[in-house]
């Protein structure tokens, strides 16, 4: 199943705010990234400009921030997720007959319900990780090509 039609199916949160928040956190670090290489500059040539560690210290505020927002938010939506489709799963479970759920046995089942789940729950911040080391990737491309032409 893939993973943006069923959060879709199985929750009202929208999930678009959080790669934003991804977004925005790769955004501040790639700000990060150029203020150090600009205060490197500008100590090289033998000026001390504290422009540059003012907006490096709030782009890693805002950094922090918007990590720390998309993490716990992935977090509480694929848990939403996931425990609205073991709810949907058990009441399924509950209409069956019961020669069907003898034969499986319930700890086959609930094994099932629990070991899957968990790994779902626990690849969810590796997500919003990815999507952030792919737009600092891009980011930072775009940076150095700038350096290289200007």
């Amino acid at each position: 199943m893939k993973i943006f039609p069923f959060l879709e199916h199985e929750t009202a949160i929208p999930y678009k705010t959080i790669f934003l928040m991804a977004a925005i956190a790769a955004i501040s670090e790639c700000l990060m990234l150029a203020m150090v290489n600009r205060g490197a500059n500008t100590v090289y040539a033998g000026e001390l400009v504290l422009e540059h560690l003012l907006i490096f210290m709030i782009a890693f505020c805002l950094f922090i921030y918007t990590m720390h927002y998309a993490i716990s938010r992935t977090v509480v939506l694929i848990e939403k997720a996931l425990n609205n489709m073991r709810s949907r799963l058990c009441r399924k479970l509950y209409n069956t007959d019961m020669e069907w759920l003898e034969r499986y046995g319930d700890n086959q089942i609930y094994l099932r319900l629990t070991k899957d789940t968990v790994m779902i729950s626990q690849a969810a911040p590796m997500l919003v990780f990815s999507s952030m080391s792919l737009m600092l990737l891009i980011l930072s491309c775009l940076y150095l090509l700038t350096l290289s032409f200007f």
